[in-house]
């Protein structure tokens, strides 16, 4: 298990495209700002994470 920013993340490959289209919704959802990005991308990861292999829907709320 590694331990990221939102805590431990289970072992399973989460694809960098779902990845970067969960980031690119948090930093629209955000406003767009600068310099950001690094975080918006640990953000998604972390989320799609805790949603498991079979992945699932992400809410906004969530973001």
């Amino acid at each position: 298990m590694s331990g990221g920013p939102a805590g431990p993340t289970p072992d399973f490959p989460v694809s960098p495209n779902h990845i970067a289209a969960l980031a690119s919704l948090i930093w629209e959802t955000e406003g767009r700002p600068l310099g950001r990005d690094r975080e918006f991308w640990l953000q998604a990861e972390a989320l799609l994470r805790a949603h498991g292999p079979e992945g699932g829907v992400v809410a906004l709320d969530e973001v």
